[in-house]
This record gives structure tokens, sequence and C-alpha cells, in this order.
């Protein structure tokens, strides 16, 4: 049976307690909060270290092999496989080298390599730039029946500057698109000028000639020029040919160290030639891809300062161009 005397007991008893009391102080709601609080940011900290843990074994265990691989390889030195040439340890080996070099400028280009469209197969190129100071570039290429010739094969034109014969042996390629009818004949000049328009009157100019060599290759030579004068910068190498040197065809490239805009305008401060060689039997039994060279351009001559070996990375295909 049920005990009213109990219940009523009880409920005093309840009723008492103060922490179910309608009048709770202050001060026991501020002891009870300084007592929460840190057991809640403790419980946090504890719980978030555990995950991190767990979250770290997980990736090492499922990702860690591979991604160790991938970085092993993007860290690891380019070094040579094999043998090639006079390539040696004393060379600098490199990864896919880039001709945007830093700390350097590319000088600037007033003509490049001109081209022509021909009135008929019967040709006799010729051609004139008015370059700084009012003095005359000029080239002479003869006369020459398409008709009778291998389209595209290299042909030589004289080169003259002031009126004063440069070389004999720049190269020029004339054919015609139809060869069945003769048509649509055209010719390419291998010469590179480089000139500022916005440079001082006494700033040099420099140019660059090719020569037909073989295949896909010429000799590449560099002249200054300057107040009706020109000076052709031999390379300082034995196997040098006439003071030019052997290159994969248009592969070269004149830069200046950065400076001032002056200066650069100009063409003053540290000048450098690179030049760049590559050929199919690379990559064959060694891992060379191709061959720069970087020449400093002197007063009389260009001097090698550094080779740069390209190396081909694992697993690329060698190319025979």
């Amino acid at each position: 049976m049920f005990d009213l005397n109990k219940l009523n007991q009880y409920i005093i008893t309840m009723s008492s307690n103060p922490f179910l009391s309608k009048e709770v102080k202050f001060k026991r709601v501020k002891k009870g909060f300084a007592i929460a609080f840190p057991l809640t940011i403790m419980i946090f900290v504890i719980g978030n270290h555990y995950i991190n843990l767990i979250d770290d074994t997980l990736r090492d265990h499922y990702v860690g092999e591979k991604q160790e691989k991938v970085l092993g390889v993007e860290d690891s030195e380019p070094k040579l496989i094999g043998s090639y040439g006079d390539v040696s340890e004393d060379d600098t080996f490199v990864w896919d080298w880039n001709w945007e070099r830093e700390g350097y400028y590319g000088l600037e280009k007033h003509i490049v390599a001109p081209e022509y469209y021909h009135k008929s197969n019967q040709i006799a190129l010729k051609d004139e730039w008015i370059i700084k100071n009012g003095y005359e570039l000029r080239i002479d290429c003869g006369n020459l029946d398409l008709t009778k010739i291998a389209p595209f094969d290299p042909y030589s034109c004289k080169v003259y500057y002031n009126n004063k014969l440069v070389s004999e042996d720049l190269t020029y390629t004339p054919g015609c698109h139809d060869s069945d009818n003769y048509t649509n004949c055209v010719s390419k000049v291998r010469l590179i000028l480089y000139s500022d328009t916005f440079s001082d009157s006494v700033a040099y100019e420099y140019l660059v000639l090719g020569t037909y060599a073989s295949g896909s290759k010429e000799w590449v030579s560099l002249y200054r020029l300057g107040g009706g004068e020109f000076q052709h910068l031999p390379f300082d190498r034995p196997n040098a040919e006439n003071g030019g040197w052997y290159i994969s065809a248009g592969s070269m490239e004149l830069y200046g160290l950065q400076g001032d805009w002056e200066d650069e305008k100009n063409f003053k401060g540290p000048l450098e030639f690179v030049t760049y060689f590559h050929e199919p039997s690379m990559g064959s039994d060694n891992n060379v891809e191709g061959i720069y060279r970087i020449w400093s351009v002197g007063e009389e001559k260009l001097e090698l300062k550094e080779n740069i070996i390209d190396l081909y990375r694992e697993g690329d295909q060698p190319h025979w161009y």
C-alpha cells in the first residue's frame, strides 16, 4: 500500500537540494563552470590528438609509399648515364633546360630569318635594309632557275655591311611548294640582326649568319656591327670551322645580363651567346638529350663559359630532331 508519509518526506528532502532549488546562487554556478570548462577543453584536446594520430597512420599505410616514390624522383639530381662525346662530369646536368634564363634578357631582334615570295620560278633574290645610323645591310643571292634544282636545297648568298663584304656563305633555301607546276615559290634566309631602335647611336648591333652543314645542322657565326665597320667574333675552340660553331639549325640566342633600362637598350654589360646541339644517336646508350653551350661575348672572340647537358628523364623516348 502506498505510504503518503514517505512521499511527503521525499518531496521535502528534494526541495531542500540546492541544485534543484529555484533560487540557485551565482557562486555555485560560477564554481560549476570553473570545473566543467577545463574538463571540456581537456576532452577536446585529447580527442583531437587521437583523431590526428589515426589519420596519419592511415595516410602512411595507404599512400605513404607512393608519395615517397614521387618525391624521390622530383628531389633526385640529374645524373649522366653512359657516355657521349666530350661530355664529362665537370659539365652541368639538368632536366628540361629553359631558354628563358633567370637574370638575363634576350637582345632585341630587328631582322629575323626573312622569307620571300617569288613572282616566278626564275629568281634573283636581293634585299637591303637601312639599319642604325643609316648604314646599309644587303644580301645578294644571285640568279637561280627553280625548275632545275631540288626543292629547298641550300644555296649561298653574299652579305654586305656598308658595302663591305661580310660573308659569301650565308645560306638560303629556295623552292616551290607546287613542285609540279613550279608555283608558290618561296625562299628563307638564315640571318638574324640584333638591334634596338631605342638605343643610342653609338650602340653596337649584332649579326648572326647561318651556313648549311648537313641535314638539320648548320655552322653559325656572330659579327659585331658599328660605325660602318664589322668584326667577326670567332668561337674560341679547336673544332670551330672558320670561326663558326656546329649547331642544330636555328638553335641559338643572344642574351644580356639584366641591368638598368639604358644599358639593356644599348646592349651594354656582359653578353652571352647560347647554342644548342642535338642529334639522333643521343639517348641510345646514354641519357643525353642535347647540349647547350654558353659563350661569353668578348672584345675579339667567343669564349666557352659553360656546358649545359640536358638529360632525358627515365621513361622519356629519344627523338631525332
